[in-house]
């Protein structure tokens, strides 16, 4: 047992921090009474305990870096299968977030595949110069990602082009009832 110099109470020396040049090895505070006086004085110098943090960040960046990857595959390794499932999540979250992007890749890896032209374009693009009607049905449609589809005229397994007038508007009973043929499409856009 020890008496703390701020507080005045006697305490087990489990509540004292260590210190090799002091007194029985520990500190004269007991830990919370020190711990006050460490956020009283950070408090009261922000801007110095800041600049500390900055630059022992800038000089240590890559030995916490390293420090932090092998944590985590520490982590991996003890938990691989929530391993698995978080990084499944975070790869459905980014692609969520990043859908366009990843479609746009996707038209441009099957194309340059097929061996057939493209020109970038957006749903958005094609609902609006269609007037979001169907062109096989004439029926009006919702703009949104399950509203519609968006149909090759001359698919693109028949070698047809990607390009904005080659695509129409189809409700999902037309687009499926049409599937990969060419019958009944004499109405091209312009």
């Amino acid at each position: 047992m020890k008496l703390c110099k701020k507080c005045g109470q006697e305490k087990p020396l489990s509540e004292f921090s260590k210190h090799p040049t002091a007194k029985l090895g520990v500190r004269p505070e007991c830990k919370p009474c020190r711990a006050k006086d460490n956020g009283r004085w950070r408090d009261a110098n922000r801007e110095h305990t800041r600049a500390y943090f900055k630059r022992y960040y800038q000089e240590n960046l890559e030995a916490e870096r390293k420090r932090s990857r092998e944590k985590m595959r520490a982590w991996r390794a003890a938990n691989p299968e929530d391993a698995a499932e978080q990084s499944k999540k975070h790869c459905r979250l980014y692609y969520l977030r990043h859908k366009e992007k990843y479609e746009t890749y996707r038209a441009t890896y099957l194309n340059n595949k097929r061996g057939v032209d493209h020109q970038p374009y957006t749903r958005r693009e094609i609902y609006e110069r269609d007037g979001g009607v169907c062109r096989g049905c004439e029926q009006k449609l919702k703009f949104g990602p399950y509203g519609f589809h968006l149909d090759h005229i001359v698919p693109l397994s028949l070698k047809g082009p990607d390009v904005p007038a080659n695509i129409q508007l189809l409700c999902v009973k037309c687009n499926c009832s049409k599937k990969a043929k060419l019958e009944g499409q004499i109405h091209l856009p312009v």
